[in-house]
């Protein structure tokens, strides 16, 4: 089951614990928003690059 589906299997019919959901939602977010902060500099380097090419 791929992340979005597994936290779209928290939300109940009449019932949502928001606390589990918004967890789940750190949980899946976190990875990437470390991997953008320590590769933010080549990242902002490529597309710099890239828009100098033209």
């Amino acid at each position: 089951m791929t992340l979005s589906a597994g936290l779209a299997t928290l939300q109940g019919e009449h019932f949502t614990d928001y606390s589990v959901l918004m967890a789940g939602s750190l949980l899946a977010t976190a990875p990437v928003i470390v991997a953008f902060v320590l590769l933010q500099r080549h990242f902002i380097q490529g597309i710099a690059f890239t828009s100098s090419k033209g």
